[in-house]
């Protein structure tokens, strides 16, 4: 069920950064980001790798500043570490040769063949978690107010259309992020828990 709940945060954060990505009216739509467009393309070797490379040092970088934040720092500490950590993340994407938008690009399509390979393969887990969603679903019926539920209800919709969109990932996506599973299992797991 560890593995399920896994699988379930991270569709749940693709959905909040294809959520979160703003493009501004008057730009065109071609030069949006994926997560704007929902769109994949086929990604090639050396992205993959430049990504998970990035990926390590920017979930590092998140873990460090994490901890920098314990404590209950002052307005002026968070900012001021937001500021640092900001200029950081910049640094690491520039150093493996991407941007903020380029580098969200080759995430939507690592991040949506990762969850494809998960899909793919039905267990009896994900049936049961269906049953769970149908079955808090029928409880919040019965104790929230009729707003309250269709807010929850449509919360919960938002996830189906990341997973659809995972199952469109390009064959040569899937094949490049299952030769580097272990790579990206050990760095989403780390992400999960702060090192010692």
């Amino acid at each position: 069920m560890r593995r399920l709940s896994s699988l379930i945060s991270l569709a749940i954060a693709v959905a909040l950064l294809a959520a979160t990505a703003v493009v501004a009216e008057d730009e065109p739509q071609k030069d949006a980001t994926p997560f704007a467009r929902n769109e994949m393309r086929e990604l090639s070797a050396d992205e993959v790798d430049r990504y998970i490379a990035a990926l390590k040092e920017l979930t590092q970088l998140g873990l460090d500043a994490s901890a920098q934040l314990e404590g209950n720092p002052s307005a002026v500490q968070q900012r001021a570490a937001a500021m640092k950590y900001g200029a950081e993340m910049q640094d690491v994407l520039a150093e493996h040769d991407f941007d903020t938008l380029s580098f969200t690009d080759v995430h939507w399509n690592v991040l949506m063949a990762y969850l494809a390979s998960e899909l793919e393969q039905p267990s009896s887990e994900m049936k049961e978690a269906q049953a769970q969603q149908q079955q808090m679903l029928a409880e919040m019926k019965k104790q929230l107010p009729p707003d309250q539920y269709e807010q929850a209800a449509k919360a919960m919709g938002q996830l189906m259309p990341t997973l659809n969109a995972a199952l469109a990932a390009p064959e040569v996506n899937r094949k490049l992020v299952a030769a580097r599973r272990g790579e990206l299992d050990a760095i989403f797991e780390s992400a999960q828990t702060p090192s010692e």
